[in-house]
């Protein structure tokens, strides 16, 4: 055996197996978590606000979906639902006669897409950028005498 064997052999018996792995990984999970729990524990207005705001979201989406999964997910309970016809009258206001509306604007319109992405993006930039410049305009030592 030659250094360069006795170099690779020892590589390859330095190498983690899938279980150190796992473990490893797993450890630093936990050590995460009870991270998160210190900085939750020390904030508790922030940690009533987080779970208040998650409650309402679970709540909310539970309730939508309770409403909607028997009236679109499911069948409905007669004996051949695929034979149901819709039937609508001319008269009403459906979806496309209400979108007519929203000045002269159809909805497929690619300009209304473009107008829309493009507003957005400005939103987003804007959102992103107005906090960095803030951000830019202290010191950094000073920030860390600050804490």
């Amino acid at each position: 055996m030659n250094a360069s064997d006795n170099a690779a052999s020892a590589r390859r018996d330095a190498r983690p197996t899938g279980v150190e792995v796992f473990a490893s990984s797993f450890d630093s999970v936990i050590a995460d978590c009870r991270f998160g729990l210190r900085q939750l524990r020390s904030s508790p207005v922030f940690t009533i606000v987080a779970v208040l705001t998650l409650a309402l979201g679970m709540g909310a989406n539970a309730a939508i979906f309770s409403i909607l999964d028997p009236l679109l997910l499911r069948k409905l309970p007669v004996r051949n639902p695929d034979e149901l016809v819709w039937v609508n009258s001319a008269g009403t206001l459906g979806p496309a006669e209400i979108a007519s509306f929203l000045f002269g604007v159809h909805h497929t319109d690619p300009l209304t897409f473009i107008a829309v992405a493009a507003a957005l993006f400005v939103a987003a930039v804007t959102a992103c950028c107005l906090p960095a410049r803030r951000a830019m305009r202290v010191a950094p030592v000073v920030a860390l005498r600050n804490e």
